[in-house]
Order: C-alpha cells, then sequence, then structure tokens
C-alpha cells in the first residue's frame, strides 16, 4: 500500500522492532519454558497452583516488556539514525529520523502487548488448546491491512518522506499498536477460557518454582535474541534498497506462515508429552513423540515448498501492491519466495529439534546454535553488501534465512540424535516417501506458473488461477505421498 519507497521502509522496520524486542525478551522460547512448567503444576498440585505460576512470571514478564518498552523509546534517535542511513543527507533524511522517531513512540508498546499476547497463548497450549492461540494472530494481521488500506485513501500512496505527512504516521502508528492490543485481547479471552487468566504479582521473588523459571528464561533470552538480532541486521541492510524492507518483511511473512501452522504447532502440540516423557528418563518414548513431530513437520514443509517454489511468480504478483508491482523487485520478491519455499522446511526441522531440546531441559545446545546461526546470518549479510545491484542484494539477504536455518538445524539435530541414542530421531520411510512426493508435485506448479504468465490475467483470476493449481500440486503430493509410502511398506515385507 506504501509503495517502493524510503517512507515505506521505514514504517516496515519501526513496525517490526516491537516484536524483535520481545523476542529477545523472551520469544518463542517463553512457551517452551511456560508450558511444561504449567503442566507440571496441573499435574502434580492442581489448577490453582498452575495459576499462582502464571501469575508470578506474568508479573515478572510484564514488567521487563515495561522496561523495554521505555528504553526503546529512549533509544528511538539512535534507532532513527539506523533506519535512515540508506537516505542521501540533508533535510529529507532529517526529516525521515524525526517522522521514524515519532512512529517509535506509537509501536513501543507493542512490546507489552506481545508479552500479554504469548502469555495468552502460553496459558491455552499448557491446557493442549491450540485452535484460538494459532488464530488469533490473524486478528492482528486483519487490523494492520485495514490501517494501510485506510491510510492509503486518506493520504494516498506512494508517498516519499517530504511528501509524508505527521497524521499519517500517527495514523499508522496508532492503528499497527491497536491491531496488537486486539491479538492480546482475543488471548487473554483465551486464557480465561481455560481458567487461566490471572492478575499479574510481583511476588516472583518469594516463589522458589517460579525464582527457577525466571533464571532459566534470563538463561535463555541468547537463544531467542541471536535469531530477532539477525533479522534486525537483515532489514537494516534492506533499508539501502527503496522498497527492500517491504520484500524481505514479505518474504519472512511467507516463510512463517507454513512454519507457524507446520512444524510450530506439532511441536507444540506435543511438547507436553515430549517433557513428561524426559521427566520420567523414558528414552523411547522420547524418541517416539520426536519422530513423529519430525515426519509432522517436514511433511507439511515438503508440501509448502513444493508450493511455493513452484508457484512463486504468481504469488509474488499478488503480494505485490500498488507502485511495488511495477518495479523489478516483483522479481526479486519471486525469488525470495521460492528461497523461503526452501528455508521453511529447513526452519521446521529446526523449530522441532529445538523444542525436543528444550524438552529435556538442554539449554546448552540451543545457546551454541543460535550463536552459530547468527554467524552464519552476519556472514551472508556481508556478502550482500558488496552485491552490484539493488536486485541481487535483496536475492542474498532472502538467502541469509536459508544459511541461518541451515546451520541451525545441522548442529540441533546432531545433538539431538546424540541424546537418545540408541534409539534414532528419524523415520527414513517416511521422509524419504515425503521427498519423493515433491517429485511430482513441483512440475504442476511449475506448469501453473508458466500458464498463469501466459495467460497473464488480473488479480482476481490470478488468484483463481493460483488456488486451481496449489490444489493440483497438493492433490499430487498427498497422492504420491500415501502411494510411496504404502509401495515402501509392502517392499520391506
Amino acid at each position: 500500500m506504501l509503495g517502493p519507497t524510503f517512507f515505506a521502509n521505514f514504517f516496515q522496520a519501526t513496525n517490526v522492532i516491537p516484536n524483535i524486542v520481545y523476542e529477545v525478551l523472551a520469544g518463542p522460547v517463553l512457551a517452551l519454558v511456560v508450558v511444561p512448567a504449567v503442566v507440571r503444576a496441573f499435574e502434580s498440585v492442581g489448577p490453582e497452583r498452575a495459576r499462582e505460576l502464571v501469575r508470578a512470571l506474568s508479573g515478572f514478564l510484564l514488567m521487563a516488556s515495561g522496561i523495554a518498552a521505555a528504553l526503546l523509546v529512549a533509544l528511538s534517535p539512535w534507532i532513527a539514525d539506523l533506519l535512515t542511513r540508506g537516505v542521501p543527507e540533508g533535510a529529507v533524511r532529517e526529516r525521515a529520523a524525526h517522522l521514524t522517531m515519532l512512529l517509535v513512540l506509537f509501536v513501543a508498546p507493542q512490546i507489552v502487548l506481545y508479552t500479554i499476547a504469548f502469555l495468552g497463548a502460553a496459558a491455552q497450549q499448557a491446557r493442549s488448546r491450540f485452535a484460538l492461540s494459532t488464530l488469533a494472530p490473524t486478528v492482528e494481521n486483519v487490523g494492520l491491512t485495514a490501517t494501510l488500506v485506510t491510510a492509503a485513501v486518506v493520504y494516498g500512496r506512494g508517498l516519499e518522506v517530504d511528501a509524508v505527512p505527521v497524521g499519517m504516521v500517527v495514523l499508522l502508528g496508532v492503528g499497527s499498536t491497536l491491531s496488537v492490543a486486539l491479538h492480546a485481547a482475543v488471548q487473554v479471552v483465551g486464557a480465561a477460557r481455560v481458567g487461566l487468566l490471572t492478575l499479574p504479582s510481583l511476588q516472583w521473588t518469594h516463589d522458589p518454582e517460579a525464582r527457577a523459571l525466571v533464571r532459566y528464561l534470563v538463561r535463555s533470552v541468547r537463544v531467542a535474541a541471536f535469531p530477532a538480532i539477525g533479522v534486525l541486521g537483515l532489514l537494516a541492510l534492506a533499508v539501502t534498497v527503496p522498497g527492500g524492507v517491504l520484500v524481505l518483511q514479505m518474504a519472512i511473512y511467507v516463510y512463517n506462515f507454513p512454519v507457524s501452522v507446520g512444524a510450530r504447532a506439532v511441536s507444540i502440540a506435543v511438547l507436553p508429552g515430549l517433557s513428561d516423557a524426559a521427566r520420567r528418563l523414558d528414552r523411547a518414548a522420547f524418541a517416539a513423540s520426536t519422530r513423529q513431530a519430525i515426519v509432522y513437520g517436514l511433511v507439511a514443509g515438503f508440501a509448502a515448498l513444493s508450493l511455493l517454489v513452484g508457484l512463486g511468480d504468481p504469488v509474488a504478483f499478488l503480494l505485490a501492491q500498488g507502485e511495488l508491482r511495477g518495479t523489478d523487485l516483483v522479481g526479486v520478491l519471486a525469488l525470495c519466495v521460492a528461497i523461503v519455499g526452501v528455508a521453511q522446511l529447513v526452519g521446521g526441522l529446526h523449530e522441532v529439534a529445538r523444542q525436543a531440546l528444550f524438552a529435556r531441559s538442554d539449554l546448552d545446545g540451543p545457546r551454541r546454535a543460535s550463536a552459530a546461526a547468527l554467524v552464519a546470518t552476519a556472514v551472508t549479510g556481508l556478502i550482500a553488501i558488496a552485491m552490484p545491484s539493488p536486485e541481487s542484494r535483496m536475492a542474498v539477504l532472502c538467502l541469509a534465512l536459508l544459511a541461518r536455518d541451515l546451520t541451525g538445524a545441522a548442529m540441533l539435530v546432531r545433538r539431538l540424535g546424540r541424546a537418545v541414542r540408541p534409539e534414532t530421531i528419524l523415520d527414513r520411510r517416511r521422509l524419504a516417501a515425503a521427498a519423493l512426493a515433491v517429485t511430482p508435485a513441483l512440475p504442476i506448479g511449475l506448469l501453473g506458473t508458466a500458464v498463469i504468465e501466459t495467460v497473464a490475467p488480473g488479480r482476481i483470476f490470478t488468484a483463481l488461477l493460483l488456488a486451481g493449481f496449489g490444489a493440483l500440486v497438493l492433490v499430487a503430493y498427498g497422492g504420491t505421498f500415501l502411494l510411496a509410502g504404502r509401495a515402501r511398506v509392502r517392499w520391506t515385507r
């Protein structure tokens, strides 16, 4: 909606900073720590003890997120300077910095709101309630889209820094923060439905179990912080390309969706069982649950790979909005969609392996993998700086996501495999069937791309053709997976 402009870069980058700061504080680690603890409290003592634990952890996390929000406001001049480095010196850059600082003031409360939202989601997951916690972020996305559409209608599209009115910045900042507030409200309702809605308390220092969990969270910060810092660094590099942050953000959204509904959802669902098996020192049960989670996550990941690699061009065409559609960045976005189609498969494996190690209270492995992944991200980012054209720079920045996940997943899977020996964590028969199923599915997707590009329809007809060919890809993938699995069973017999 905002077009391939430097202002679009500032808004996209600034709007994701609260989420990145939240991930630095706790992020995905929150569920890995809170869910097993609440499950243990329910099973060993009862619901009242579980509420006490949630109350104590909520008090600590809301205090930490409030301090982080205040620090974000205090650091807004430095953030504005970082995000406006790609703008030529002069009055335009000075105005860009002022607008960015103003936007930071409006989005800083999102850190607290994200903490509330994810505490509510963790409470639901601890009681094996996943539907509402998974769908709640959609409310935020709808609110943000409505905010962008309103801004485009009221103030126009494609405005550059020197033409953007202050009222537009206020509208974008307030609208995006209200969208996060709606997300948090839905998660709070979900926590109330499972009986874990409680007022936060600062008495966590008097609860030995809560103190131990707080210490564990603090020690886990590096696991969540390094990936978040890596993404922030990539966004800072993308600022140097007009519209680059928008392209990178779209690629990250495409990456996150299959990981969230596939591997992450699966790993969260099996986390209570993994924690229980680890507590009982039942290595066979732990390995069996891990194998199941990896299979389900990668089966979903291979299906998403077939869709995103095969149909990357029409997906990019539909994602491109306004003036972005008429630029060379659409082709770069299509390439990035294909790259993250591969990256999400590896990222899903990374997600499941990390969750399994956390269930074993193994913090050292995820911390080392997180540090190595950050190094891989930084090295790839430095390579991107050396690229001669904006398009090649953006493509390498998207490759940084793949490099990060390959590095982290390799280390985590190796460590997890050693931890469960002589059991195995990979069901090679079913994983081979899933990989084989890509063989007929991917060409169908590529054929769909060729047909859509030949016909060159409008957006509505493109969406219909994309849906049709996407369905064919999934049918081919699913059918081949089932047939390959049955054939391997008969052959082994």
